[in-house]
């Protein structure tokens, strides 16, 4: 997939984290960089609009508000139950950035997987 703006920080792969928008609505993180973040979910986010992310990794709890670049349909799946349910993919930038701590710290190491 290609991302409608190019990148200032290089994003990493993140394995196996999910996140809760404070909507509340549970969202898969596909990747991050030190200023953002792709994520998946079942609901279209607002473009322009801010949420709070909130995200457990590592024994390690963050909160961060996230503004909403670009949301784009990507297809759908069927639930057990038979149910189609959209699927979405959408980036953002964080509001405040740290340059050391918090969510940046929790996934430092799986640079490795990015070949960094």
């Amino acid at each position: 997939m290609r991302y409608p703006t190019p990148r200032q920080f290089a994003r990493y792969p993140v394995q196996g984290t999910y996140a809760r928008l404070a909507a509340p609505m549970d969202v898969k993180i596909l990747n991050l960089s030190r200023t953002g973040l792709a994520v998946e979910t079942s609901q279209p986010l607002l473009v322009g609009e801010r949420y709070v992310l909130e995200m457990e990794q590592r024994a390690r709890s963050t909160s961060l508000e996230v503004h909403v670049r670009w949301c784009l349909p990507v297809g759908s799946y069927q639930t057990p139950g038979g149910r189609d349910v959209g699927l979405f993919r959408a980036g953002g930038s964080f509001v405040e950035v740290a340059s050391s701590g918090g969510i940046w710290d929790s996934v430092q190491p799986d640079r490795q997987f990015a070949g960094a």
